[in-house]
């Protein structure tokens, strides 16, 4: 059934909103105008990027009506058969292509990804200088980073140090996480028996009593001192189960190449089962 004609009393926008769902002063949203396409002759119509060869990633608008993406250099490779590609490629040149000047701008070097912000105004972006080190910085979206070429900033602005003229993020400033090696390890482990309970072949786990088992090995949890004894735990744990193929992966090693215990820990987030 049709809705109420316009100028009923139900459907007239123009009456009284005092009245209406929402109470008096509320914004009244519309619904969106809807679009209609004419295929005919669309292909006459298109627009056609003009740009050059590359590897393109994360294309997004912006809410200026700008295409914004990422490019880096297309780099040829020999055929392999089962080697895995690397899959840093390196920093990307960030770009946006204006349909009002036709015409592409490069706003900066050395990201390696961004996220526009909820209102497309805004973007996060992850950079990587030609020294490897990762920085996080938050500018405009669709305009040069600044510091950039051609730009207009403040000559004397600081855009070394973080701040909102160079749009450079403290992370380590503004986060900080502190990791309970106990929690973390009763953590990993219950995902550990999750994971297995959710994803193993057999549902009856081989006829073995999985949540029983967990409950065995769990008991010994307070006992452990080393990240390395979780591992050992969780491997006895898997092997409970009877079948071939599946590991425990250990954490990357600290910085001095030692295991690290309850004194001093400072955590490893996550642990990876495989079976094949």
């Amino acid at each position: 059934d049709e809705g109420p004609e316009a100028g009923d009393e139900e459907g007239d926008d123009d009456g009284d909103m005092s009245g209406s769902e929402g109470g008096a002063g509320e914004e009244v949203h519309q619904p969106p105008e809807k679009i209609q396409i004419d295929v005919d002759g669309i292909g006459d119509r298109l627009i056609q990027f003009p740009l050059p060869f590359g590897r393109y990633s994360n294309g997004q608008w912006t809410g200026t009506g700008k295409f914004q993406y990422l490019r880096g250099q297309g780099v040829a490779r020999q055929p392999s058969v089962g080697v895995e590609e690397d899959e840093d490629q390196g920093a990307c040149c960030l770009f946006a292509y204006s349909f009002v000047r036709l015409k592409e701008e490069k706003l900066g070097e050395h990201v390696q990804d961004y996220q526009l912000s909820m209102d497309l105004r805004n973007m996060l972006l992850e950079m990587r200088g030609p020294d490897g080190e990762e920085e996080y910085q938050v500018h405009v979206a669709g305009q040069k980073f600044p510091g950039s070429e051609d730009d207009d900033d403040d000559p004397d602005a600081d855009l070394d140090n973080p701040g909102p003229e160079s749009g450079i993020l403290d992370i380590g400033a503004r986060v900080s996480l502190e990791v309970v090696a106990e929690q973390e390890w009763s953590q990993i482990f219950e995902e550990v028996c999750q994971h297995v309970r959710e994803n193993f072949v057999d549902e009856d786990t081989g006829g073995v009593d999985w949540d029983a088992t967990c409950a065995g090995y769990r008991a010994v949890l307070p006992r452990l001192r080393s990240r390395s004894e979780l591992t050992d735990l969780c491997s006895e744990l898997l092997a409970e189960l009877g079948v071939s193929h599946m590991s425990v992966s250990d954490p990357e090693p600290e910085d001095d190449g030692r295991s690290r215990g309850i004194l001093g820990s400072h955590g490893h987030l996550g642990l990876q089962v495989t079976w094949h």
